[in-house]
């Protein structure tokens, strides 16, 4: 049974994680503007991080900019951590939206089917 409200795009995108004054690298597996799901060697049992910060960049194509959004720890999956996103912040939506924008810009146009 699916639960996700928010349909996900697959990426794989870098970001630095951090929690409890820790920080290290992460890849972005998929994204909605509900959450995300993480991988990394920092993000295995015993001590996954129930909330996290995540720090990435957005390139505009003319300038990278810098966000911050925080989450929190849904589940573990099988190729990484879920974690999910204040839906309720406007601020972290404004975030995750600029950011799937941004995404989608960069991907090559479908091809034409003749």
């Amino acid at each position: 049974m699916e639960r996700r409200r928010h349909p996900r795009a697959e990426v794989r995108l870098e970001v630095d994680i951090e929690w409890d004054g820790r920080r290290g690298p992460a890849l972005i597996l998929d994204i909605s503007r509900g959450g995300v799901l993480l991988a990394s060697p920092l993000l295995r049992p015993p001590g996954v991080p129930e909330a996290l910060r995540l720090h990435f960049g957005i390139w505009t194509g003319q300038r990278l900019l810098t966000r911050q959004v925080e989450a929190r720890r849904v589940r573990e999956a099988g190729a990484g951590v879920a974690y999910a996103f204040d839906t309720g912040d406007p601020l972290s939506q404004a975030v995750v939206s600029e950011l799937l924008h941004y995404h989608a810009c960069q991907q090559p146009p479908a091809a034409d089917i003749a």
